[in-house]
């Protein structure tokens, strides 16, 4: 679903659930969003199960897709999601859908870069040399390449007539037919969107095609060329590569629902494009992750009662490799807006194999205690986190981290995500 484009229904935010409590139909609301989040992130119908993100080139919308099993109900966009200040390459969304009634919410937090163009030659190898000049300047095109070629069928560099059969270097196949060329023949169409010349390059070359798409071609190679002199224009040898190496993180909001006495539920999730792969074992020293986070959270108010909302944050984290391979660090800079929610999450040291971690969180409130102000809270404060490295090859410290957690106050409780990328090594 588009995430870069208004909401067209106007929906508003469905989780129902004001920043501050003035009656009782609010205060009822706020409290079974605690009780949603005291119960942790649960896999209900209607959850997210895999989301998959792409970005336009530059400034262009980012595409979110969410499934849940039950694609037949859309998302619209409800809007940006807020960032942690001090984290950078991470933007927000908030998407927003009514099913069976019910509002349901999904806030995404990405570091996907846009989409970039790239030189042919940085992206393919070429391996044939069409002027004999002893410099391979195309790209001999196989089998498996029939999915990348595009705009040969009555591509608009072709302003021919159907009937005009004059000598032209520049053809087209048609849909529909199966058409044989002599070598030497060119046609203009693309490769994985780049723009040049298809060369026959063999005694006969073939295009076969049904009504709708190419099923085979054989004997010709792809030059990439330049018609614009631009580089990034409709007529560019570049080719556009997605970010292939991105993390998100996220929360999932369904509520309230008048026919379970106004219960909530809610799902954490996070995940990435590549995780990590190589042996954690073989590194030494220490890498750290700075990360945004997000989710919502309810915090006691004393005698003027409680307030939720959504909040941001920022973790630090410090994984420790070698023989003895730990993770920990903190979350701090809670925030709802402008709000300073006076939190700070403890991620307790813990072993990890693999490229997989999970421990506990000891949750503390600043607040001035027996004249002494400071971050203090119960031994009972207890919640959790895990998550995973992502991005890196073998022998090199992984590129970043995406994971969940869960936490608890003296005076309130935090669900949500996190993910971050690698700031800082020390051998």
């Amino acid at each position: 679903d588009p995430s870069g484009t208004p909401d067209p229904s106007g929906t508003p935010d469905p989780s129902g659930t004001p920043n501050t409590n003035t009656n009782t139909a609010d205060m009822a609301r706020v409290q079974a969003l605690r009780a949603a989040i005291g119960r942790g992130s649960t896999n209900v119908t209607g959850s997210p199960t895999a989301i998959s993100i792409h970005r336009g080139v530059g400034e262009s919308q980012t595409m979110i897709n969410i499934q849940t099993g039950d694609s037949s109900v859309r998302w619209s966009d409800a809007g940006v999601a807020p960032v942690a200040s001090g984290t950078r390459g991470f933007h927000g969304f908030r998407l927003a859908r009514v099913r069976g009634g019910v509002g349901e919410t999904a806030w995404i937090w990405t570091d996907i870069e846009p989409t970039l163009y790239r030189p042919f030659a940085e992206v393919y190898t070429l391996d044939y040399d069409t002027d004999r000049d002893d410099t391979d300047d195309a790209l001999s095109v196989a089998s498996h390449h029939l999915g990348l070629i595009s705009n040969i069928a009555r591509h608009p560099d072709d302003m021919r007539e159907d009937d005009d059969e004059s000598v032209n270097p520049v053809d087209r196949g048609i849909l529909g037919q199966d058409r044989q060329f002599d070598q030497g023949h060119m046609i203009s169409a693309r490769f994985d969107g780049a723009y040049g010349i298809y060369i026959c390059i063999s005694a006969i070359c073939t295009i076969n095609m049904d009504s709708t798409r190419l099923t085979e071609v054989s004997g010709w190679a792809f030059m990439p060329r330049d018609e614009t002199g631009a580089g990034d224009g409709t007529r560019s040898p570049r080719v556009p590569v997605p970010d292939a190496d991105y993390r998100y993180f996220g929360l999932w909001l369904r509520g309230p629902d008048s026919a379970a006495d106004g219960d909530f539920d809610i799902r954490t999730f996070a995940g990435g494009t590549q995780p990590y792969s190589g042996d954690v074992t073989v590194l030494t020293g220490r890498a750290t992750y700075i990360s945004p986070a997000g989710g919502k959270y309810v915090k006691d108010m004393g005698d003027s009662g409680a307030r939720a909302g959504l909040f941001t944050a920022k973790v630090t984290l410090h994984a420790d490799f070698g023989t003895s391979p730990q993770i920990t660090g903190s979350m701090q800079e809670f925030r709802d807006g402008s709000r300073d929610l006076g939190w700070r999450l403890n991620f307790r040291g813990t072993p990890f194999t693999g490229t997989k971690f999970s421990g506990t969180t000891f949750g503390t409130t600043y607040a001035t205690r027996d004249g002494q102000s400071g971050f203090s809270g119960s031994l009972d404060n207890l919640g959790r986190y895990s998550g995973r490295f992502y991005g890196g090859d073998d022998g090199e410290y992984p590129n970043g981290v995406a994971g969940t957690f869960s936490g608890r106050f003296d005076d309130g409780l935090v669900i949500g995500g996190f993910g971050g990328i690698k700031t800082i090594t020390q051998p």
